[in-house]
Order: structure tokens, then sequence, then C-alpha cells
């Protein structure tokens, strides 16, 4: 979870990850900052996300997104 964070502050660092859970669907992030993500989690974690993966319930929270993460390993 330590690396996902670490991924997530060096795209957008204002943002408190540990407790926000509306990243998608409250506007934290726009869509360039998705596609950042989306692609900095398949390369650093060696998993392919897939496009019915991207739905706001997979990325709202870092916790969702670690929950998509351990799930395609």
């Amino acid at each position: 979870m330590e690396e996902l964070l670490e991924l997530l502050k060096e795209i957008k660092e204002e943002i408190d990850y540990t407790s926000v859970d509306d990243l998608v669907t409250g506007g934290y992030f726009e869509s360039l900052d998705l596609l950042t993500v989306i692609a900095d989690i398949e390369e650093h974690f060696k998993i392919d996300i897939l496009a019915s993966d991207i739905i706001p319930e997979n990325f709202d929270s870092a916790d969702a997104m670690w929950r998509m993460i351990l799930s395609k390993k």
C-alpha cells in the first residue's frame, strides 16, 4: 500500500489519500490524472488494467485501488 501512496503523491501531492474516498466522483482527479494513475499502476505493479476495470469504484480511493491491484496479482 505504501508503494501505491507514493505513486499517487507524485501525481497530486496535495491530496490526503488516506482519507479521501471520492477521488474520481469528487473531482479530485481530472481525466489526465486518472490516465497517469492507471499507467503508473500498470507499470509499477506489472498488472494489466482493462477498460472494464476503469470504474469509479476501483479508483475513488487508495484502498479501492489497492484492492484492485491485489485482485490482479
